[in-house]
């Protein structure tokens, strides 16, 4: 046959190449599959959404969705071999849905009726879902997960105000498993999708959250379920729309639903009993939600800053998430003039240095500790003092040496240095004994455009020579109006 590479690639169509090769050439099914795939590859065809899979299992997975339907909507009460049954289709399909994509768009596409989203749907309505076998719930909300992951398109406006609903303490009880599931069920929800993620906030999910939040204070597997739920509520990651509308997320969250304190005070007030996993986790989502001056201050004035200090000085050699989060909370509340003062007082230079030197050869912690000190010493005269009298200088142009090639790291540590000379010149003469020159040039002359200008901007600070380029000169005559 042959391939039009303009042509979109259909189901219908790519097994139509399959079977004219079994028919054809007598190859068997894999192989035919093999060779369609080959074909239609070198004629620049996405197959992202096509099933490369045998027949059976395709129709394996068909078949479960057919019988886990029936057997739902034929028997309201189920005996104890029909729950085992459910389970086991539940887990057939899960099993597809996780292997590839494009089983689950397979299912999609496929003409069950009611549609797969709408077998979800019909069990999760039920009223007395509480009262169901939590095993069967619970395995009902994974396998919708998965069948969504991608594709979450496939919800409307219904269907997400129903899972709202279920976030409501008084429909899945008190059972932590299920509230887990349905967690990670409205995150997969509004992953790459503005439209879900609005819809999630104006219907009341945000509300319901600072519940749980409230509720399961001191339970890690729900709290970290409801952070990163948090967090992706606050992305702003759908290509589709031009703006999100993550800042207003944040916004409302911190300040209508007072989220700053229900975060504070479960990690505050259960830092001895929290896993590290837990407090990393609340710290990067306060991270996320300090998106204006006083918010940042806010955090600092109810024990945010005293905890992520004691978490960088007492747990930072135990465990890196925890580190990392802690670096990245620093950072966002060292926007404040007021919250990097009284970092600096609480010898925050020190502390960072200590990291830096500790996991000098690990590139992601330098990242984030040279990109909290950025912040930290931003017009903070007494930060630069800090940072040359600790000898903290030392470790940044180390960390330059070692990390040369790394422009992101590069660009972190130069805009650190920078900072720390621009109200003290001469600071700048330490920097130049410890030839910072002679290793900056060698990074200038690459013209890496991630960390060109920082890197010129230490130099030009510093005395050096530089060429400064005139990126627009005017022409000499009058503007046309």
């Amino acid at each position: 046959m042959k391939l039009d590479a303009s042509k979109k690639i259909s189901q219908e169509y790519f097994d139509q190449i399959v079977q004219e090769n079994v028919n054809d050439f007598e190859m068997s099914e894999q192989e035919a599959i093999d060779d369609a795939i080959n074909q239609l590859k070198s004629q620049n065809c996405d197959l992202s959404t096509i099933c490369k899979y045998p027949k059976q299992e395709q129709q394996d997975l068909l078949d479960s969705l057919t019988k886990m339907n029936t057997l739902l909507t034929s028997t309201p009460n189920l005996t104890e071999a029909q729950t085992q049954n459910l389970l086991d289709y539940l887990k057939i399909i899960k099993e597809k849905f996780d292997k590839d994509i494009s089983f689950r768009c397979l299912a999609t596409r496929s003409k069950t009726n009611p549609s797969v989203t709408q077998i979800f749907v019909n069990y999760l309505k039920d009223s007395n879902l509480k009262q169901h076998d939590n095993q069967i719930v619970e395995a009902f909300l994974n396998t919708f997960q998965s069948y969504i992951t991608q594709q979450n398109d496939v919800l409307n406006s219904n269907d997400l105000k129903l899972l709202i609903l279920l976030s409501e303490e008084s429909f899945l009880g008190s059972n932590q498993s299920s509230l887990s599931a349905l967690l990670k069920l409205l995150n997969s929800a509004c992953l790459m999708n503005e439209s879900n993620r609005q819809s999630l906030v104006e219907n009341g999910l945000c509300e319901n959250l600072m519940k749980i939040f409230t509720i399961y204070k001191k339970s890690d597997l729900i709290l970290c379920d409801t952070c990163l739920l948090i967090r992706s509520l606050l992305l702003d990651d759908d290509l589709r729309v031009e703006f999100g509308h993550s800042h207003e997320h944040a916004k409302f969250i911190a300040s209508k639903l007072n989220g700053l304190d229900v975060l504070l005070q479960a990690g505050l007030s259960n830092d001895n009993t929290l896993s590290e996993e837990t407090l990393a986790s609340i710290m990067l989502t306060l991270s996320k939600l300090a998106v204006r001056n006083e918010f940042c201050q806010e955090i600092c004035d109810k024990g945010g800053l005293e905890f992520v200090l004691k978490c960088i000085d007492e747990k930072y050699l135990k465990n890196i998430a925890l580190l990392k989060s802690a670096l990245s909370l620093l950072k966002s509340i060292c926007n404040n003039d007021q919250v990097r003062h009284q970092a600096t007082k609480l010898n925050a230079v020190e502390l960072v240095k200590q990291v830096l030197f500790k996991y000098m050869p690990n590139l992601q912690i330098c990242e984030m500790a040279c990109a909290a000190l950025s912040p930290l010493l931003l017009r903070n005269v007494e930060g630069s003092e800090q940072l040359y009298a600790c000898q903290a200088h030392q470790v940044l142009v180390n960390i330059l040496a070692m990390h040369s090639t790394k422009p992101k790291l590069v660009k972190n540590c130069c805009l650190a240095l920078r900072n720390s000379i621009s109200r003290t010149k001469e600071f700048g003469e330490k920097l130049l004994e410890l030839k910072i020159e002679e290793i900056l040039r060698p990074i200038l002359n690459q013209n890496d455009p991630i960390c060109y200008d920082e890197v010129k901007s230490v130099l030009r600070d510093l005395g050096c020579q530089v060429d400064l380029k005139e990126l627009w000169t005017g022409s000499g005559k009058n503007l046309t109006q």
